[in-house]
């Protein structure tokens, strides 16, 4: 009991610093805040912060979403943290502005995987091919990647990127965004409609949940045919801040919202051991639409239970799926998170076959890997059972996987995705009926 303990103790020590660590993206203080009242609203969007803080700083709207960012070269995020804080009672809340990093690894774990005949394993895995004899997916579902962009120019993607065909205006923080037609996603980074891949993380997600299927070119995706939009807000780095990804969010939403693209996945193969009250917020928004949200845990071959990585533990978004890595033989993936009580499923992650920029082609293996793996089979799933809402897609999922005693100590009711279940269940309720079926044999 003691050394449990004492492990324990340690989990929590260390969790507290790797959150504690990732609060700014330079030496500039940066936090958010959310003003509880209309008082000091005004105030803060005025720029009146003498009252809170005691350095100068400039203040920016992070879109609609009633938080602003507070910069100062003046003083750090820890003393502009401490000057918010002394007023309680006139924040919602008060947070730095984290910065998110994606959830690949370059080298990998086990070479042999590389080198193996069946370059595809992972699509074998978990029944994908079986599940291609009820439909491989459709150009009508939108996944949204966002991540560091996309090569809009990859012969074995071109075909299944979203583009706008009429084009549109959307005012996105401040800055009023103009997509034209041709346009393929948004850039958060440089405010346009061109996420052009910054490096090969957004390529790689893209090419495993999409790469055109059945055109004699490189590899194939778990959708044959889908609608890739992707979302850049990583820069070369791999990094990128709350306050970016709220705007990169909002972009999305707005696009659901009004109609522009009938987003049904989102995929988010990146975080932090930060809890952003601000990111949590955007996606329970994203949650009402019907989008389902799937993350990867992380690659730090931590308890998630003990340690939260966000935004894959944001238990209070109901369409989210966090999602963990497994190797070849079925065992977790010895850098990946995992967590009983909080990873929901489990996919395969090492030397997964996929796009890399310039019509090149790589195995890399992560976290990240597997969340792609499953996004690709909720939007499979999406196109044949087009009635599911999110919450269901998600029920679905869950519900259709297989239970593996290796994976009980790591990810919940030790679950691994298995495509063709679920295809095969979604396929034995009649179209009319899919909605309620799914829903009273839920989980709960």
């Amino acid at each position: 009991m003691n050394a449990l303990k004492t492990i324990l103790s340690s989990s929590i020590v260390a969790c507290a610093i790797a959150a504690s660590t990732p609060t700014t993206a330079s030496e500039t203080g940066r936090v958010i805040v959310k003003p509880a009242n209309a008082k000091v609203l005004r105030a803060i969007s005025e720029s009146r912060l003498m009252g809170f803080i005691e350095v100068p700083a400039t203040v920016h709207a992070i879109g609609d979403t009633g938080a602003f960012v507070v910069e100062s070269d003046d003083a750090g995020t820890e003393a502009l943290l401490t000057g918010f804080r002394r007023w309680p009672e006139a924040f919602t809340y008060v947070q730095p502005d984290a910065t998110f990093t994606s959830h690949a690894v370059v080298m990998p774990e086990d070479p042999e995987f590389l080198h193996s005949p069946s370059q595809l394993w992972g699509l074998y895995a978990v029944s994908a091919p079986k599940a291609w004899m009820r439909g491989q997916g459709s150009g009508s579902v939108v996944v949204a990647v966002m991540d560091s962009g996309i090569d809009q120019f990859h012969e074995d993607l071109v075909d299944n990127l979203w583009r706008v065909k009429k084009g549109f205006r959307l005012q996105v923080g401040q800055t009023v965004i103009d997509c034209r037609p041709g346009d393929f996603g948004f850039d958060a980074i440089d405010g346009d409609c061109q996420p052009q891949d910054r490096e090969e993380h957004g390529t790689n997600l893209s090419g495993i949940i999409g790469a055109r299927g059945d055109n004699e070119i490189g590899t194939v995706g778990v959708n044959w045919r889908v609608s890739i939009l992707p979302v850049s807000f990583l820069d070369r780095s791999r990094g990128g801040s709350v306050s970016r990804a709220a705007l990169a969010l909002e972009f999305i939403r707005k696009l659901k919202e009004r109609n522009l693209a009938d987003i049904r996945v989102l995929n988010l193969s990146w975080g932090a051991h930060h809890h952003s009250r601000l990111i949590e917020d955007e996606l329970m928004r994203l949650a009402a639409l019907g989008v389902v949200i799937v993350t990867s845990a992380g690659n730090e071959a931590r308890d998630n239970d003990a340690c939260p990585m966000y935004p894959a533990g944001y238990d209070s978004v109901s369409t989210l799926i966090s999602v963990a890595a497994t190797r070849r033989d079925g065992n977790i993936a010895q850098s990946s998170n995992r967590g009983r009580r909080s990873i929901h499923i489990a996919a395969p992650g090492i030397g997964i076959r996929t796009t890399d920029p310039g019509n090149s082609y790589d195995s890399p293996f992560g976290t990240s890997m597997a969340a792609a793996i499953v996004t690709g089979a909720v939007a499979l799933l999406a196109s044949q059972c087009p009635t599911l809402t999110g919450v269901q897609l998600k029920e679905l999922i869950l519900r259709t996987a297989d239970r593996r005693g290796a994976l009980e100590p790591h990810v919940i009711e030790g679950r691994f995705l298995n495509v063709q279940a679920a295809s095969e269940r979604c396929a034995t309720v009649p179209l009319q009926s899919r909605t309620l079926q799914v829903r009273t044999d839920g989980l709960h």
